[in-house]
């Protein structure tokens, strides 16, 4: 009477993929992908269960969900961007419908709990994540670091790190959006769109590789993290199923009062661009330091949840 969906990206962020991952963990198959920028156009035969976490969205406009969809809202996120349109009259009536709202932060949290919607503040799925690694390596991984920060990093210490980028757009999108951003107008502002924007346009028409690919491709990225001996990155996505490894990570970034950080970033040994220049010859780079501050209850919680959502149904 019901499949099980997984939310399909058309994302060149490593990190949404991982996102995907973390809801896949607790599914006992997956019948349907789904996209989530189309969420309002799913038309389907059998209720599909679906997990909502993550960000959202890149098309405001669709939303809510259609009526097909039996969702659980669980380390869900709201883009400041898209906040207009998804706390509209029809929007919170839509929560409301699937309330309580597991959410990845507290500006979300507090988002919904300022329309009259039962939210809580239930962390990033991706702290669930498990790892069959049972040694570590003696390698530094720098992932999707800031510029500013990697200028900052002795010598020694980036001439034998490795460089991993979070962000893998098409040849073919990095040269359209070249061109756009340079030399074209295109009707609905196109030269506006960011590269990000512009992927997800021209994967309608172009074709792109298979969500299974992708999700290969970040399980390989997660193998790396788990064995690494530290990671330094920009990226939450990344520092997040650093924690659930329990693999010592520095996070960077220019902003740490970012709306999307708040109830997670103190987890994390984390430094602001400034405080990093300070503070990066105090680094252990040969025996970091474990992170400071455990995650075992958010792990617990968003385990428990996901598993009843799954096993209500089985």
């Amino acid at each position: 009477m019901y499949r099980y969906g997984l939310l399909q990206l058309k994302e060149v962020n490593i990190g949404d993929v991982v996102q995907s991952l973390a809801a896949k963990q607790f599914l006992p198959r997956v019948d349907v992908y789904v996209d989530r920028e189309q969420l309002s156009k799913v038309k389907s035969d059998k209720r599909i269960r679906l997990i909502m976490n993550g960000w959202f969205k890149s098309i405001p406009q669709d939303w809510p969900p259609s009526p097909d969809i039996d969702p659980l809202f669980v380390s869900f996120q709201i883009s400041p961007g898209c906040a207009k349109e998804l706390t509209s009259d029809e929007s919170i009536k839509y929560f409301k419908e699937h309330q309580p709202i597991g959410c990845r932060d507290y500006y979300t949290r507090d988002l919904l709990r300022e329309k009259g919607v039962d939210a809580f503040f239930s962390g990033c799925l991706t702290l669930t994540l498990k790892s069959n690694i049972t040694e570590k390596s003696d390698e530094i991984l720098l992932v999707d670091l800031d510029k500013e920060a990697v200028k900052n990093l002795p010598t020694e210490i980036l001439n034998k790190s490795a460089v991993l980028d979070y962000y893998r757009y098409a040849p073919f999108v990095q040269k359209m959006y070249n061109l756009i951003k340079n030399r074209c107008s295109f009707v609905d502002n196109l030269k506006e769109k960011t590269p990000y924007q512009l992927q997800y346009r021209l994967t309608s028409l172009l074709s792109k590789r298979a969500t299974s690919k992708k999700l290969r491709g970040a399980e390989r990225f997660l193998e790396r993290y788990a064995k690494a001996k530290l990671v330094v990155t920009s990226r939450l996505h990344c520092a997040l199923p650093c924690l659930a490894f329990g693999t010592p990570v520095v996070f960077v970034h220019k902003n740490l009062k970012d709306p999307r950080f708040g109830g997670l970033v103190e987890y994390l040994r984390a430094y602001s661009l400034e405080e990093f220049k300070d503070k990066v010859c105090q680094i252990d780079w040969e025996s970091p330091e474990p992170n400071p501050k455990s995650i075992r209850k958010i792990r617990e919680d968003l385990t428990r949840i996901c598993k009843s959502f799954v096993s209500a149904y089985d």
